[in-house]
Parts: C-alpha cells; sequence; structure tokens
C-alpha cells in the first residue's frame, strides 16, 4: 500500500516539475516573436533603412543633427557593425498591373517608359516591415510566353538585407546607440508566372 501512495507521491512531484518547465520556458518563446518596424526612410536611390522602435527612429534624426553641426562632429566617434546579412534573390513584390488577371498568351510586350512598383511584407532579424520595389522599362521589350498556360506579368527582386547597429561615443564613452534593417536593391525583374 505504501509502495503505491509512494509511487503516486513520485509520479505527481515529476508532472509538477515538468509543468514549472514548461511554464518558464513559454515567456522565453513569447519574447522572440517578431514585432512591426517603426518607420523605414530611404537613405538613397537603392537603399532603404527600418527602424525597429521609435527610440532607434529618434536616435537616427538626432545622429542627421548631429551631423549637420560640423563644430559637434569633431569630438565623436561613430562605429558601425553588422550583425548579420542574408540576399533574397527573384523575391516576388506583386503583379504587373499591365496583367490585371490571368490570361493566356504567347508574347507580352512592355514599352519603354512603362513602371510598376509594389510593396510586400517581410521579415528579418525578428523585424517585420514592407520591402518596396519600382522598376522602369528603359527601352521596349518583349517576353515570351507558354500560351497553353495561363500567366501574368510579375514583378520581383534581388535584395541584400543587413541587420546594422551604431554606436556614438566621445571621450566618456558611448552614449547613444540605434539598430536598424538595411535592405540595398540590387536587381529587378519582369517574371512571367504561371497559375
Amino acid at each position: 500500500m505504501n509502495t503505491a501512495i509512494n509511487l503516486k507521491k513520485i509520479f505527481y512531484g515529476i508532472l509538477t516539475s515538468f509543468l514549472v518547465i514548461c511554464m518558464s520556458i513559454m515567456p522565453t518563446y513569447a519574447m522572440e516573436e517578431t514585432t512591426e518596424s517603426y518607420i523605414s526612410v530611404p537613405v538613397n536611390e537603392t537603399e532603404v533603412w527600418v527602424f525597429p522602435t521609435k527610440d532607434d527612429y529618434e536616435s537616427y534624426l538626432e545622429d542627421i543633427k548631429l551631423q549637420e553641426n560640423t563644430s559637434d562632429v569633431t569630438t565623436r566617434a561613430v562605429t558601425e557593425h553588422e550583425l548579420s546579412r542574408t540576399t533574397w534573390y527573384h523575391k516576388w513584390i506583386c503583379y504587373h498591373w499591365f496583367t490585371p488577371s490571368w490570361t493566356t498568351a504567347s508574347v507580352y510586350t512592355l514599352n519603354a517608359g512603362m513602371t510598376v512598383s509594389g510593396t510586400i511584407g517581410a521579415s528579418y532579424g525578428g523585424i517585420n516591415f514592407n520591402l518596396s520595389l519600382s522598376r522602369t522599362e528603359g527601352v521596349s521589350t518583349t517576353i515570351p510566353a507558354d500560351s497553353s498556360r495561363y500567366s501574368r506579368l510579375s514583378l520581383s527582386g534581388d535584395f541584400l538585407v543587413k541587420k546594422m547597429v551604431r554606436f556614438y561615443s566621445d571621450n566618456s564613452g558611448v552614449y547613444d546607440q540605434y539598430n536598424y534593417i538595411s535592405y540595398n536593391v540590387l536587381n529587378s525583374y519582369i517574371d512571367v508566372t504561371y497559375r
């Protein structure tokens, strides 16, 4: 009888320990969920910086102000570190407005000057953000297609994506920093997409 009671105590003890461990692990998973970015800023024609928080963005704005004040620039040091990087090849962005619905065609002809732009949700380094791309045809382009299948034109691109951190220091040490995601457009494409 005592053996059965002892076995029950051991079983409930193991079960309780297991539940306590599970409960302590669950908040860790919750903390690793992705968060929405605060704002995106184009820094040149092909590169965009995405700031994960309002504080990061405000530190970036402060950096811009300090750069404009040349007397302060000489008293501080800037160091930048790349935390990670990846390259997305031929990432689909959107369907081309020239083909608003699925159709059968043996060829698509795009005229010079035609522009297509699109935005799609993306995620890197635990940060959700909008990935944008625009393409303008420099010359008239003919794109062959399989007329036995339904197709549409779509915009895609190659992107170099990096997770970055920038530190600011003076004689007293580091006084500010901010994090950001940088994405750089490497190439853009017009593809035939089949259903």
